[in-house]
């Protein structure tokens, strides 16, 4: 069974002045584009986030987490402190999956409880929000927020 892992590859600008990106497996990249490497913020989550955050740091990726006090993590994945400092600069936020319960960040493997509108509080336009089964009021927050949605299930 042959495994492909993804590399995100920069483009020439649109219009916009954005640049869009396109996905080509790792077998097919050659070595001449210019790989463009993320930050990942994760925030919450259970023991898949955590290994999810251990994968995306191993193809070259930045990652930091909050709300994964618990979980075990490569010693060079940081865990931030507070909510800003995760998020501060980050392309993407993922979130677990379900994203929330109650109202509530789904994080069993932290001691404190985070409202959902909180972390949207926390992001700023044009930051892509990763999660699960995104409830209205938090996808309605962010939305407002102009962050970019993509709800995975």
């Amino acid at each position: 069974m042959r495994r492909f892992a993804v590399k995100i590859l920069r483009c020439a600008q649109d219009d916009r002045g954005a640049f869009p990106y396109t996905v080509a497996p790792r077998a097919e990249y050659n070595g001449t584009e210019e790989v463009m490497r993320l930050k990942f913020a994760i925030v919450g989550g259970d023991a898949r986030l955590a290994l999810l955050a251990g994968l995306l740091r191993r193809d070259g990726n930045r990652v930091c987490t909050y709300a994964l006090e618990r979980a075990e993590l490569p010693e060079d994945i940081p865990k931030a402190g507070c909510l800003q400092g995760c998020v501060y600069g980050a392309d993407c936020v993922v979130l677990p999956t379900p994203a929330e319960t109650g109202g509530f960040l789904f994080a069993p493997l932290s001691a404190e409880k985070l409202r959902a509108e909180e972390l949207v509080g926390a992001l700023w336009q044009g930051q892509r929000l990763f999660g699960g089964r995104l409830g209205d009021g938090l996808c309605l927050a962010a939305l407002r927020q102009g962050l970019v949605v993509e709800d995975l299930l």
